[in-house]
């Protein structure tokens, strides 16, 4: 099935500049409706735009005669008498590749123009991290070329390559400033050199952090529209996407949004990477319970028992205290806790509309739901409905990082008013 690939803008610095040129602001819309990867008629195309169906016709022959959109030929509508219309849909032949090289995981997958993965590869991440720097680039470009040979795909095939990964970006030099989850790459890291060497100079290849590409996915959701939104990442670390108007919030130095380093115990024994004690990411971590547990009495009777500590996931947790195991419900009682105060503090400057968690936190169930919000009420100034809205997004967080790199990479080519300009 062809998964939805909605319209958006990315970044204020993303945003084009819109032509005062009608003809072109009229195309700019009509091909909006294709980014689906869906066949349309011209009359749904002018009931979606309010263009009208003489206009959407022009345009969409204009878009044809150029290779980007293409006839399917005529449908039968079961209509009596008149035309039988022509559909047409998105024809642009070119490829997305998504990298992530997260701590826990290291993916490529290939796709197509619309989002749909053609090829997926993982590797295992421990191994990934253990590399030096060269070598990760070395690694890139060997498997990616690997798996363009295997799907007979050229290098000039790829319009975009995009890397997801941990640490705060440097935007301006496409470079990792800091990565807390690989301590040993050191400041100032370049992942993209030996990538930029091996494709053209037409191929657009990005890094940004993997908890602003997972937000991505979610920046043209009905329930997301121009909501202030905060979106929680919660595999291999803690990351925060902040979001308002339809756009990513980033800041100058790209560090809105690591919420993992927000400081709930400064006493805490535990330090983190960053240099800090106390830090969210620390705190929640199954590590953490794992050290609670081994250092408290578990019952007998306690299914906690049947599965060895050091094996114990926070989805085996968050399970055990959903049948009502005590212990593990106390366990559910802390990390629900921790929650509830970063939250409290970033609501006093953020104030989200509505909050979203993924990965691992996504099965956390009911009662960490509602632990976290009564914990939020001590504090006076939450309003009854404080948070009211959470989701808990339970698609993989590849399947999210996929199409948050899709539509980004996407957002470049369609943002390219020369495809409009002309005719």
């Amino acid at each position: 099935m062809e998964q939805t690939l909605p319209f958006s803008i990315i970044e204020n610095r993303d945003a084009p500049a819109m032509p005062s040129n009608l003809k072109i602001i009229n195309r700019f819309n009509i091909l909006k409706c294709f980014r689906d990867g869906m066949s349309h008629t011209v009359g749904e195309v002018s009931a979606i735009t309010g263009i009208s169906k003489n206009t959407s016709m022009r345009a969409v022959h204009f878009f044809c005669e150029r290779g980007i959109l293409v006839t399917q030929g005529k449908i039968y509508q079961g209509t009596l008498g008149g035309k039988y219309p022509e559909i047409f849909k998105l024809n642009i032949m070119k490829y997305i590749l998504d990298i992530t090289l997260w701590p826990h995981l290291v993916c490529f997958s290939l796709m197509d123009f619309c989002g749909n993965v053609v090829r997926r590869a993982d590797y295992e991440a421990v191994k990934i991290r253990s590399l030096s720097v060269a070598e990760i680039n070395k690694f890139l470009l060997e498997e990616t070329v690997a798996i363009l040979e295997e799907e007979g795909i050229t290098k000039e095939d790829v319009y975009g390559i995009w890397i997801s990964t941990a640490g705060n970006i440097d935007y301006t030099n496409n470079r990792i400033k800091y990565n807390t989850q690989a301590p040993e790459w050191g400041s100032n890291v370049s992942l993209l050199d030996s990538l930029k060497e091996y494709f053209d100079r037409d191929t657009k290849i990005f890094l940004e952090n993997g908890g602003k590409t997972i937000a991505r996915a979610f920046l043209r959701r009905p329930e997301v529209g121009n909501k202030r939104v905060l979106t929680i990442t919660t595999d291999g670390g803690i990351a925060g996407c902040f979001m308002q108007d339809g756009k990513i919030v980033s800041g100058r130095t790209s560090l809105i949004g690591e919420i993992g380093h927000m400081i709930i115990d400064e006493k805490d024994w535990e330090k983190c990477n960053c240099g800090s004690y106390g830090c969210l990411e620390r705190m929640v971590d199954i590590k953490r319970i794992r050290h609670n547990l081994k250092n408290s009495k578990i019952p007998e009777t306690s299914r906690l028992n049947t599965i060895p500590l050091e094996e114990l996931t926070l989805r085996q947790l968050f399970e055990i205290a959903g049948e009502g195991d005590e212990t593990a419900k106390g366990c559910v009682t802390y990390l629900a806790d921790c929650f509830a105060l970063a939250l409290r503090n970033i609501l006093l400057v953020f104030d989200p509309e509505l909050v979203a968690f993924v990965g691992d936190y996504a099965h956390a169930g009911s009662y960490f739901n509602q632990r976290m919000k009564d914990k939020l009420k001590e504090f006076k100034y939450c309003a009854d409905d404080a948070l009211s809205d959470i989701l808990y997004e339970k698609k993989s967080m590849v399947e999210l990082d996929n199409s948050g790199a899709a539509i980004a990479v996407a957002d470049y080519y369609f943002n390219d008013m020369k495809i409009y300009e002309g005719g």
